[in-house]
């Protein structure tokens, strides 16, 4: 490459090209300055990457260590079920599970099933006791009326023959004979 290009180094800074400094050149101030803030900005550039790239990194290291510890954990558990003696009766009841599980869903059913008959049932007795007790009523007005018809269809005493009657009880009673003309 020529000496008027730039050329990046390993490190990351640019080099200049090699300019007589001898005259006055208008544009080597900024060059200077240029040289300086080149430098400054390279490192602010990585600066900007590394602070995320920091915190995903400490981030990354402890979910390491979080999963080694559950990792760890896992294998405790393993050799603690592994050394536990009838594991074969124990998986076996965990099997079971699903069995009785279907079975009180069934029991379940079969309760609610029996609890509905037995509503429908008690409202049928209500109904039914209720008919007994409007029909126990009407038979009881029914005989009523009839005991009041056969009070009214009897004959009532006037006041006249109650009067009587009251005196003929003062009288001494007559002997009854055959002949009731004759008077002794």
């Amino acid at each position: 490459m020529s000496e008027s290009t730039d050329t990046i180094n390993s490190i990351g800074k640019i080099e200049l090209p090699n300019i007589d400094y001898n005259e006055e050149n208008p544009h080597q101030k900024n060059i200077d300055s240029m040289s300086k803030a080149i430098p400054n900005l390279t490192d602010g550039l990585l600066l900007l990457g590394k602070v995320p790239i920091d915190a995903i990194s400490l981030k990354l290291i402890e979910l390491q260590k979080e999963q080694s510890l559950l990792l760890n954990a896992l294998k405790s558990e393993n050799v603690k079920l592994s050394s536990i003696k009838n594991v074969d009766t124990i998986l076996e009841n965990f099997s079971k599970i699903n069995e009785y599980l279907i079975k009180i869903q069934v029991l379940k059913k079969d309760m609610s099933a029996v609890q509905d008959k037995l509503g429908k049932i008690n409202e049928k007795a209500k109904s039914l006791k209720e008919k007994k007790k409007q029909y126990e009523i009407s038979v009881h007005e029914r005989v009523e009326k009839q005991l009041q018809r056969e009070r009214d269809l009897i004959v009532k005493p006037s006041s006249q023959t109650i009067q009587t009657n009251i005196s003929n009880n003062t009288k001494p009673q007559q002997q009854n004979t055959l002949n009731s003309n004759i008077s002794l």
